[in-house]
């Protein structure tokens, strides 16, 4: 009787695939692949034969496993048959799950209207309706999760199957109109972040996944500030959105640069332990990975010097920097390495109260600093009203008054940000001394932006950012030493024609 099951599986197999009775066309790759399983299967059920069957044989084949001992239970798992559908099919993981799941018989235990309570109740994660293979992940998703979202992927994959064909399947994407069907009153929001995450292919070694998402690499599974798959959804969604909207406005901005140097560059993201700093890992073979930290929002920023900068001349610090901020910067949207409580005082909130709060040793030159950055401020904020959140202009104040003060107010240098960022993640702390030793490096982030918008909007983006990964020589390449071109914004008040870059 073992020999008699394992046929009917098989055939069961290319019946369900193959779209059996129905006249719609089909994948002809898919359907000679089905074939030659079915037909090997045919002529491999003698009951004295104690070899392992030609048709699992040609399945064991195709997923290139080579078991010691054929074990029939194989033919019965359904993760087996997902990966065999995936190998063979290249489909997304719900779709390669649905169809192993028909397959086999496999029915998940919950009704399609439980689905759908999930969904519309509330309790389903961020972005579960994309059924990105995350919310199959014991490691993202409790035992309930990942119980709905077999269920969704099983009755969605039979509602498809029962009404078009598998090419129509294959290619295209009926999530909306199965939850019409099954009267769910939730918005339905699938957009093309969506479809590249629904493509993405996931391998995990030990505890650690690889989650490939377009031509960008996600190393995740090690981090704990990710809770869930709703979180990690976002993660990668919010990043992927952002990352790939910078790639196209720097492309247009600097084209020969962007064809010489960025396009010859890949990039992954690994998530790691760290509550307020992320980085970029500079390599020798055109794979640079950012590490992000629980500040999430750094991705573009991070996207910049991984597509940029070659260099670790602590003269050129200031140069990186202002350009990773000055392509970033609408991005950044929470901007959350600043207190957000600033902008209160700007608006007319106690400035004595938010000193206490801070601590705020130089209180006595707080109040005309406050002045200077709040005119600043409402000069954005009447100009540009509503288009960017009220940090955002609170941010270029304060740049815009540390290069018309000569200095930055109350620290925070590049120099030390590369302090704390070489002491505690990137391991070289020898750097730390050079960097606070170069003069440019005293600016700020923000100081640094107006200063790289400047000279971007003097020279262009393909010059500058050409000498970002290649150049040694400022005066040779611009005319004037660094000091010189600092000396001269604060001399002409220039640094208030600084903003945020918009292609």
């Amino acid at each position: 009787m073992k020999k008699v099951r394992r046929f009917m599986v098989v055939i069961s197999f290319a019946i369900l695939v193959c779209g059996c009775g129905k006249t719609k066309a089909q994948p002809e790759v898919s359907v000679s692949s089905i074939e030659a399983l079915a037909e090997s299967a045919v002529t491999d059920i003698s009951e004295s034969d104690e070899s392992v069957p030609e048709a699992i044989q040609a399945i064991l084949n195709v997923t290139k496993t080579e078991p010691n001992e054929y074990d029939e239970s194989i033919a019965y798992d359904v993760d087996y048959y997902t990966r065999l559908v995936q190998e063979m099919y290249g489909l997304p993981y719900w779709k390669a799950y649905g169809v192993a799941s028909l397959v086999i018989n496999h029915n998940p235990g919950l009704a399609d209207a439980m689905v759908i309570r999930f969904i519309d109740g509330g309790g389903a994660p961020e972005g579960f309706e994309s059924l990105f293979e995350g919310f199959f992940l014991d490691r993202y998703s409790d035992p309930n999760t990942i119980q709905y979202a077999k269920a969704y992927a099983y009755h969605l994959t039979k509602y498809i199957l029962d009404n078009y064909s598998f090419a129509e399947f294959a290619d295209n994407n009926y999530r909306e109109e199965w939850l019409k069907a099954k009267g769910s009153k939730s918005e339905y929001v699938y957009d093309d972040i969506d479809e590249l995450m629904e493509e993405a292919t996931i391998t995990k070694d030990r505890t650690q996944y690889t989650i490939t998402v377009g031509e960008h690499d996600w190393i995740c599974g090690n981090e704990t500030w990710v809770k869930d798959a709703g979180e990690l959804y976002s993660v990668i969604h919010t990043s992927e959105r952002d990352v790939r909207r910078l790639r196209e406005e720097l492309k247009a901005d600097a084209p020969e640069w962007f064809e010489n140097v960025a396009s010859k560059r890949t990039v992954k993201f690994t998530l790691f332990e760290a509550e307020d700093a992320s980085f970029t890992h500079l390599s020798s073979d055109g794979v640079e990975t950012i590490f992000l930290g629980h500040n999430t929002f750094a991705a573009t920023h991070e996207y910049v010097h991984a597509l940029s900068y070659t260099t670790t001349d602590p003269n050129m610090a200031w140069l990186v920097e202002g350009a990773a901020v000055r392509y970033s910067m609408k991005y950044l949207a929470d901007l959350g390495f600043y207190d957000s409580k600033f902008e209160d005082v700007l608006n007319g909130a106690s400035l004595d109260d938010y000193l206490a709060e801070i601590k705020a040793e130089n209180s006595d030159e707080w109040p005309a600093y406050t002045e200077a950055v709040r005119a600043k401020y409402n000069v954005l904020k009447e100009k540009h009203g509503d288009k960017y959140v009220d940090r955002v202009y609170r941010y270029i104040a304060e740049a815009q008054t540390e290069l018309e003060r000569g200095e930055p107010f109350n620290g925070g240098t590049i120099a030390d940000g590369y302090y704390e960022a070489n002491e505690n993640y990137v391991g070289n702390g020898a750097l730390t001394d050079i960097y606070k030793n170069s003069i440019e490096s005293k600016l700020t982030y923000g100081g640094a932006y107006v200063a790289t918008d400047l000279l971007i909007q003097k020279f262009g983006a393909d010059k500058v950012l050409t000498y970002l990964g290649n150049g040694d020589d400022f005066e040779g390449e611009f005319g004037c030493t660094i000091q010189e071109f600092l000396d001269e914004i604060r001399k002409s008040g220039s640094y208030n024609d600084a903003f945020i870059y918009e292609p």
